[in-house]
């Protein structure tokens, strides 16, 4: 009789489960739902493409990643501005933290300039290794893409 009554209660529980679940299934679909219908609303009334809006969540979140991430990315300013040689300007980087990359892309007086610019590089503690993706000559200038890719110790904090 005991068995019964506990096989009974355990019957009853098992069936308030299943259906509270298969409830709060319902709930979640419809809240998923009311959430997709509220951000198509939004970008409706934005005009702007879902990509555009998904790309500038993207990096809104890797910046804040970046920002909440144990590393100095601040070090990487001076870093350039100690290096750089006097007859090259760099027209852009790109830096990813994940991989300790930083590329940059600019251009050179000439081919010395460049070379000495990848010695210096590759003189400096901070960087464990130099890559020269792509150099053109482009009339009296040489346009470059380079990759540095820095100590992991370069980017921590103090």
């Amino acid at each position: 009789m005991r068995a019964f009554r506990l096989s009974c209660a355990l019957l009853g529980l098992s069936l308030v489960l299943w259906g509270g679940l298969a409830f709060y299934g319902k709930f979640l679909g419809n809240q998923i739902f009311q959430t997709n219908q509220k951000t198509g609303e939004l970008l409706g009334q934005l005009g702007a493409d879902p990509r555009t809006v998904a790309n500038f969540y993207q990096k809104v979140a890797n910046l804040k990643s970046l920002l909440e991430s144990d590393t100095d990315t601040a070090k990487i300013f001076p870093f350039l501005e100690n290096t750089v040689h006097q007859n090259v300007i760099y027209n852009g980087f790109d830096f990813s933290l994940p991989e300790r990359r930083l590329a940059i892309n600019g251009t050179a007086v000439n081919e010395r300039a460049l070379t000495e610019q990848l010695a210096i590089f590759k003189t400096t503690d901070s960087v464990e290794r130099v890559e020269l993706v792509k150099s053109e000559n482009k009339r009296d200038k040489v346009t470059f893409n380079l990759a540095l890719y820095f100590q992991p110790q370069f980017l921590k904090n103090f």
